[in-house]
């Protein structure tokens, strides 16, 4: 980003590496940057089902609600996954680069979309921006108790980078956008751990499947994205 700055842009793409634009998404995203401001991002679906997996956030309580805008529409949002992301020049010389030190992977597109939105930056998600993805890690939309989630990956992620769970970029994510709400939700994520490492060392899956599976997102979410990525 700052070696597009120093050349002149006008405005700066997010493109993830596991996200294949459609026709127009990027001339898409050029213009409604060019006419709004601030962010706007693309829809990025899997190739078969279509099932969107990286679109934009509303905030909800104190976290952020998934949502993906329908072709022909526009949605304002208060952040956006950055996968494929359209950033005005004006906005970036005033929100400054995002914090890589706080978030060297995981949270670093929303931390600075949310703020963005928070300086008074309109924050654009559009439908007619579409991206074909396969997630290049299926473990961070994995269902804890009826996936393919083990003990030791439940803990270990709470110190891998590339993970949403990586706690010191967790806890920096919360408690800078929801204070001691937030500090209470990531003292949540530790806490339910526990009870969750019980049942999978003592359930089998196969029965946790049987008892939650028809009922669980998640659950549906994993399945699809490991039956299109082959992971």
């Amino acid at each position: 980003m700052r070696h597009a700055l120093a050349g002149g842009a006008k405005a700066v793409f997010w493109l993830n590496d596991d996200t294949e634009p459609g026709p127009g998404a990027l001339e898409t995203l050029a213009r409604t940057v060019e006419r709004r401001g601030g962010a706007a991002g693309g829809v990025c679906r899997l190739p078969r089902s279509g099932m969107p997996v990286y679109a934009g956030f509303l905030r909800h309580g104190r976290g952020l609600r998934f949502v993906a805008a329908e072709p022909g529409r526009e949605q304002p949002c208060h952040a956006l996954n950055g996968n494929l992301v359209c950033l005005s020049r004006a906005a970036i010389e005033s929100a400054g680069l995002p914090d890589a030190r706080a978030f060297p992977h995981a949270f670093g597109d929303t931390d600075y979309t949310l703020r963005l939105h928070a300086s008074g930056y309109p924050v654009t998600l559009v439908g007619d921006a579409t991206a074909k993805a396969l997630p290049n890690n299926p473990g961070n939309h994995a269902s804890w108790f009826v996936g393919e989630t083990t003990a030791g990956r439940l803990w270990g992620d709470l110190g891998r980078k590339t993970s949403y769970a990586y706690l010191p970029a967790h806890w920096r994510f919360c408690t800078r956008h929801w204070g001691w709400r937030g500090a209470a939700a990531c003292g949540w994520l530790l806490a339910k751990r526990v009870p969750a490492t019980a049942v999978l060392r003592t359930i089998p899956r196969s029965w946790r499947r049987a008892l939650w599976g028809k009922r669980s997102s998640a659950w549906e979410t994993e399945r699809l994205i490991r039956e299109e990525t082959g992971r």
